[in-house]
């Protein structure tokens, strides 16, 4: 068993960590990733700093994780043992001189208290607001909420780290999940290569055509391929710049990169291009499948609804880069994938 200590400074105050692990040291790089992320997170974003120590420190058997948050006014202490959450402390300043604690231990009920000097006078002032209860109990509500989300939530980080190397190897740098515009990228990535057969079936994606015909949606938001999957990993990893997955072997890495060059050639990761590009084989496959599924089965619902699509692309867009889309996945599909 090894263990590192450490204590990270962050905007609002600092964190001690307490990692014991199974596996080789800790190589500075990882540190360097780890310090540099937990710079730019909240620190009452507390499941999403266990999330980014754990997707850090991914290549690394968990067996116990210890972090304590200290701001002055709220202060954490978290413990883990392989996973499984064994202590959840939460104190929050009300007054200078009174808080709030809340402890839970495992297979032991948590308990709120108020401890302090002038206990009366806060107390009082928790009188009931409405049929929700008093402050405290919307207070207790919250702060279970959270212990249940912490005991819930997912340890298995594998697929999250794969898409941060996948997003690395397509478009030659780390993947920032702080920029806006980073969970478009990944589902365009993503959608391209489930498409063309390069990863396996992991993520189902979606448009919002109803949403275009019926909400006023734009064009493009209504088509561009969406998968919910790919979504809540965006969201778990939102604070994470950059990971070491130096040591990730993806699957097909040089099929990616010769989508990757041919992409890159055509479009220079241009967001809008790329937006294009997906909405276009979207719409290209969608068509194909239904005039399968008509010749098959008869069925014409899904081929009239297909030429919808085709027109609404027709009348968004004009042919030449309808065409330019055209040409780059035709490229594509004669490479040599």
């Amino acid at each position: 068993m090894k263990t590192l200590k450490k204590v990270y400074e962050i905007s609002e105050g600092k964190i001690t960590l307490s990692f014991d692990y199974e596996g080789e040291d800790i190589d500075p790089l990882t540190i360097e990733t780890l310090e540099k992320n937990l710079g730019s997170i909240s620190y009452n974003s507390i499941i999403r700093i266990i999330y980014l120590i754990r997707a850090t420190f991914h290549k690394y058997q968990e067996k116990y994780l210890s972090l304590k948050i200290d701001t002055g006014y709220m202060s954490y202490e978290i413990i883990f043992e392989d996973k499984i959450l064994k202590l959840y402390s939460k104190r929050t300043g009300i007054t200078p001189s009174c808080d709030i604690e809340t402890r839970y231990k495992k297979n032991v009920f948590y308990s709120t208290k108020i401890i302090g000097e002038n206990i009366d006078s806060v107390v009082l002032s928790t009188k009931k607001l409405d049929e929700r209860g008093t402050k405290l109990d919307i207070y207790n509500e919250r702060v279970v909420d959270e212990i249940r989300n912490i005991q819930n939530m997912k340890t298995n980080l594998k697929n999250d780290i794969d898409l941060m190397s996948y997003y690395k190897a397509f478009y030659g740098c780390d993947a920032d999940m702080t920029l806006e515009d980073s969970e478009i990228k990944l589902q365009i990535m993503m959608f391209i290569l489930h498409a063309f057969g390069i990863i396996d079936n992991l993520y189902q994606f979606e448009i919002n055509q109803t949403g275009y015909e019926y909400m006023c949606m734009s064009f493009e938001k209504a088509f561009l391929p969406c998968s919910h999957e790919i979504e809540e990993i965006k969201n778990r990893l939102s604070y994470i710049k950059d990971l070491n997955t130096n040591d990730v072997d993806i699957k097909n890495r040089e099929k990616v990169l010769i989508i990757s060059e041919l992409i890159r050639e055509t479009t220079n990761f241009d967001i809008d291009k790329l937006t294009y590009l997906a909405i276009v084989l979207y719409i290209d496959r969608y068509v194909k499948d239904a005039e399968t599924e008509e010749r098959t089965t008869g069925r014409k619902k899904a081929r009239e609804n297909g030429e919808l699509m085709q027109k609404a692309l027709h009348k968004k867009w004009s042919e030449e880069k309808i065409q330019e889309a055209k040409n780059l996945l035709e490229k594509i599909n004669k490479s040599s994938l």
